[in-house]
């Protein structure tokens, strides 16, 4: 008789990604495996993780997924599996993983996929093809882990999905490594970016509130590397902004957890997001946030309750955000202190895999 359940796990699984840091999927990923989890369930591995940040041909993608195809039967065959559980970013990934389910489905096993890409939205907005895909494999799955409330009536409303088939597991952290002793600044604001620096994670919406608060105390940190970077540096240079920012490229590990530290203000101006973890590591470093109210953040964040929700796109709102802490010292702290307490109410480890286990073992 089995002691554990074999769970087929497809997701990310390296210590770090071709960038060198450490994405939301390999973070969630690696945090299931060496949780409590492993008491009840034994974990086979199918590594999806990308080796390289390049965009690649169809051909090449097609070959490393024939590739996972090929693993992935191996194991189907071998391992005795009860439950396939894959965490799918959008695109082509959300499809190759999206398949591997619907045919673990037809060989009689519990099924479970966990959306994690703000980006998938759009796939299902702006094709049909795709809407059409997606819906036959959210559909065939057995259980869709949801981000946040948004994204389990985003999935109802678009494929009429049942809610108990929408089970919302808000993303998850361990407060412990992070500094919760409160803000260190006593003057100004040091204001703090971290993600990648593209335009859809709102990164240039933010040169206009630097122009307009140059005069005033607050100094800005710009963490992170991506495509638009060099396009960032000219802008800086151009409009004579470089005294009001600091930038570090990516940062990793202690220095990253420093950076947060020292912090007074995160701001997360994107465009599309599912639940990101920078939002919940600023919150377990004590930063007081500002993001845009997409994906689930708002599942997290109440306007004015514990922090700040903008539209996508409005620097203006940033902006009397910040001159609110600026004014008031006492209502940062007051954020901070209330979006902790959200962040152990709702997003932590151990809630997280509770409700897994039940959907794992169940």
């Amino acid at each position: 008789m089995k002691q554990k359940k074999n769970v087929l796990f497809i997701g990310s699984f390296k210590q770090v990604n071709a960038a060198g840091h450490v994405g939301g999927q390999m973070f969630a990923g690696h945090s299931i495996i060496h949780s409590d989890l492993k008491d009840k369930c034994h974990f086979h591995l199918l590594d999806t993780t990308a080796d390289t940040l390049s965009k690649r041909s169809f051909i090449k993608r097609a070959f490393y997924a024939f590739l996972r195809f090929l693993k992935f039967m191996r194991i189907i065959a071998t391992k005795d599996i009860d439950t396939v559980l894959a965490f799918s970013p959008y695109g082509f990934g959300f499809l190759e993983k999206g398949m591997l389910l619907v045919l673990s489905k037809a060989l009689g096993k519990r099924t479970i996929i966990a959306p994690r890409s703000g980006f998938l939205m759009d796939n299902i907005k702006n094709s049909n093809y795709f809407k059409i895909l997606a819906g036959y494999i959210l559909k065939k799955s057995d259980y869709i882990i949801c981000q946040g409330k948004y994204w389990q009536d985003f999935f109802h409303t678009q494929f009429g999905i049942r809610y108990e088939k929408l089970v919302i597991i808000h993303n998850w952290i361990d407060p412990k490594p992070y500094d919760s002793k409160g803000r260190k600044s006593t003057q100004g604001l040091q204001v703090l970016f971290l993600g990648w620096v593209v335009k859809n994670k709102g990164i240039f919406d933010l040169i206009p509130v630097m122009e307009k608060m140059r005069n005033e105390p607050v100094h800005w940190h710009i963490a992170g590397g991506g495509g638009d970077y060099s396009q960032l540096e000219k802008t800086l240079t151009e409009r004579d902004l470089w005294s009001e920012v600091t930038c570090y490229g990516w940062v990793v590990g202690e220095e990253k957890r420093t950076l947060l530290k020292e912090a007074d203000v995160l701001v997360i101006p994107s465009y599309r997001e599912g639940l990101p973890n920078v939002l919940l590591e600023g919150i377990a470093s004590h930063c007081a946030i500002i993001a845009s109210d997409v994906g689930a953040v708002s599942d997290i964040i109440q306007e004015g309750w514990n922090g700040f929700l903008i539209e996508p796109g409005s620097p203006d709102r940033i902006r009397i955000a910040l001159s609110n802490y600026l004014k008031d010292p006492s209502m940062l702290k007051m954020h901070t202190q209330r979006a902790f307490e959200t962040l152990l109410e709702k997003c932590s480890i151990e809630g997280a895999v509770l409700k897994l286990s039940q959907l794992l073992c169940g």
